[in-house]
């Protein structure tokens, strides 16, 4: 017999944060809970969030052209007087060459900066794995999931007009 799902108590939440804080593998953390390993990946990656601070004296830059850009005064209300605005936080708003930089450890498992021995002074956006967060999110998307269709009574009714004479005329909605 096939076993049961469960969800991830909050404890298994606090685990899995503490063990990718480790670079410990996927697998062995899939292991040590009695969990399936493509599961384990799905729930880090669906309940990650975005860390958007910089480091300590510094901004967060996207750009893959940062660390040899020398524009200055990209945006109007420049603070930066002289200096290239790669260092300043409106830099990727307002910068029309900007090019997205993609971290490519993130495509790979641990698929979160967590554990990553250059995070500290990474100066990109990161994607974190955080228990408390991620319980919160599990909370939300546990309790929405119970809550009804969301549909109005108006677009039921829409959707039965155009719906049931297809039915009846045999026709799949497929």
């Amino acid at each position: 017999m096939a076993k049961k799902y469960t969800q991830l108590s909050s404890y298994d939440r606090k685990y899995i944060f503490h063990m990718l804080n480790q670079r410990e593998s996927l697998s062995s953390i899939a292991l040590t809970l009695g969990r399936d390993i493509f599961g384990l990946r799905r729930v880090i990656q669906r309940n990650s969030s975005q860390w958007t601070k910089g480091n300590k004296g510094s901004y967060l830059n996207n750009c893959a052209l940062s660390d040899s850009c020398r524009k200055r005064h990209v945006c109007s209300l420049c603070i930066f007087k002289g200096r290239p605005c790669r260092g300043c936080s409106s830099c990727n708003s307002n910068c029309m060459d900007l090019q997205m930089f993609l971290c490519a450890k993130l495509n790979k498992a641990h698929y979160v900066c967590n554990g990553c021995i250059t995070r500290l002074t990474c100066k990109r956006s990161k994607i974190i794995y955080i228990s408390s967060v991620a319980q919160e999110v599990s909370d939300s998307l546990h309790c929405s999931s119970r809550e009804g269709h969301g549909y109005t009574q108006n677009e039921l009714q829409r959707l039965e007009s155009i719906l049931v004479p297809l039915v009846k005329t045999s026709i799949t909605i497929n």
